[in-house]
């Protein structure tokens, strides 16, 4: 049975979401925490299977991950900078995605907020 405690905890959640980029589409929110969870784990997660994660195309997820690195759909506003796309090792024509240090923190707050 779903408590008061739940729903606060929910929406702390979208609170921290908002102070990171108000308006962030699901989808972009998603994306950013299959990369999160590969990262936490020290696993490799090329773009390709991040989007697979999401249900995303690689086009979409190519698009999503700019934005969680460097752009954003709401121009004038600084960039999220919350992954970082490198090469892959052993394979230079693939890329990766890790979470930068800024990201890590945020993935921390969203994780604290989870926990009962």
């Amino acid at each position: 049975m779903t408590t008061r405690d739940d729903t606060l905890r929910l929406m702390a959640i979208v609170d921290e979401v908002r102070k990171l980029w108000d308006g962030m589409p699901v989808s972009v929110v998603a994306l950013f925490l299959a990369i999160a969870e590969a990262d936490a784990a020290h696993e490799r997660l090329g773009i390709t299977e991040a989007g697979e994660r999401c249900g995303m195309t690689l086009a979409s997820a190519s698009r999503n991950i700019l934005l969680l690195a460097h752009k954003r759909a709401d121009r004038g506003h600084p960039p999220l900078e919350v992954v970082a796309i490198k090469p892959f090792p052993g394979d230079f024509r693939r890329k990766m995605v890790v979470l930068t240090p800024k990201g890590r923190l945020v993935f921390e707050r969203l994780c604290k907020l989870v926990r009962p």
